[in-house]
């Protein structure tokens, strides 16, 4: 089945019987095509970039993408592989080489309630702060001192509690590089989203 308008602006999605995306083809950049398993995985895509294919465990979960693309560190990397926890969730992520050595591994960490609390690498690990609270993430903050602040809602707003309603880009020396403060209409959806400081909506 395919939607869309063959067109020179359009994007055209083409699915399979069970209603499986098979292929976008866009009308100004590599088209895209995948294939899945009987199990409905995803376990091959092409597109512009090359072809990346993906093998699973028993839980289905991805255990490897094999093929294109490079590393954050412009090394030809072949795959991805990752590992879990007895909890499910992802604790490594290894960049490999064709020869099978290691490029990088990106580690994930979790506090007791199974919350992400950090993921980094050799050059820095990102951590993760939560309202004791509530539980709802406070902060982000990055190797180089940098950080992102998180307020919501709360009692006196009772139609929008816990909707963020500041997010707060910080430079290390914690002055406000760039915000965004947030306004929600009765179903939940942003109506508007004004920057500061210049105030822009």
């Amino acid at each position: 089945m395919q939607t869309g308008e063959t067109t020179s602006e359009t994007t055209l999605y083409t699915y399979d019987a069970w209603g499986r995306l098979r292929g976008i083809d866009y009308p100004r950049s590599a088209d895209v095509s995948m294939g899945w398993d009987g199990e409905n995985r995803r376990v091959w895509v092409q597109d512009g970039a090359g072809r990346r294919e993906y093998t699973y465990d028993a839980w289905g979960r991805v255990l490897e993408q094999r093929g294109c693309c490079g590393s954050g560190e412009g090394i030809e990397g072949v795959a991805v592989a990752a590992q879990y926890d007895a909890a499910g969730r992802k604790r490594f992520e290894k960049e490999l080489r064709s020869d099978g050595s290691v490029v990088r591994t990106i580690e994930s960490t979790y506090d007791a309630l199974g919350r992400l609390q950090s993921i980094g690498d050799y050059r820095g690990t990102v951590v993760y702060v939560y309202d004791n609270a509530t539980g709802r993430l406070k902060q982000e903050s990055y190797p180089n001192g940098s950080s992102v602040e998180y307020t919501y809602y709360g009692a006196d707003t009772p139609s929008q509690v816990g909707f963020v309603w500041k997010v707060e880009h910080k430079r290390s020396d914690g002055s406000l590089l760039i915000g965004y403060e947030y306004t929600y209409e009765l179903l939940g959806r942003v109506v508007q989203s004004v920057e500061r400081p210049s105030g822009d909506v």
